[in-house]
């Protein structure tokens, strides 16, 4: 596969994620906005989730880019420090007396460290990948792209939804301390 064509696919895709920031952005302030008041011991640590998901959603492209052009060797050993080092970061504070902002914390880095190394990675390796300036998002484009990709991030809310129910519950009724052991 040429780099050039790679670039082609890629670059539509970048534009169309960055409008979706857009929306994932205010998603994330009405949620945060409307958080229940008894979950106020929530409203930190999910300030920081919420403003870490909104500014990497972008990058989060970019390990999917270096998987689908078979940097799996480097995919592989990003996915393992990163879970090494988000463990490290939130059992860390964790020991320092962060409570709940630990767990924010060790998401934070789990999140933003794979994305950000992907990106260099690109950069450095695949320069021709994220070519600039992008190549146009036509509306029909956008339309395919978001009817064959919107299965996937239905089924990404659906797990959250599914394994996170019982977490939901158990925070409205015992409160947000008896979620987290």
């Amino acid at each position: 596969v040429e780099a050039l064509d790679v670039a082609m696919v890629v670059g539509p895709i970048l534009r169309l994620v960055l409008g979706q920031t857009v929306l994932v952005a205010a998603g994330a302030l009405v949620a945060w906005h409307f958080l229940p008041p008894e979950w106020a011991a929530l409203r930190g640590p999910l300030a920081i989730v919420f403003v870490a998901f909104v500014a990497t959603f972008p990058f989060r492209i970019f390990p999917g880019v270096l998987s689908g052009l078979q940097d799996l060797a480097f995919v592989g050993t990003t996915q393992l420090v990163t879970w090494s080092a988000a463990t490290a970061v939130t059992v860390a504070l964790v020991y320092s007396g962060y409570g709940l902002t630990s767990l924010a914390a060790g998401w934070v880095v789990g999140q933003a460290v794979p994305a950000l190394v992907a990106m260099v990675r690109l950069r450095i390796r695949f320069p021709h990948v994220l070519a600039w300036p992008f190549p146009r998002l036509t509306l029909q484009a956008a339309r395919d792209l978001l009817s064959r990709g919107g299965w996937v991030g239905v089924n990404q809310v659906a797990q959250v939804l599914m394994a996170g129910t019982d977490l939901v519950i158990m925070g409205k009724i015992l409160g947000p301390a008896a979620v987290v052991p």
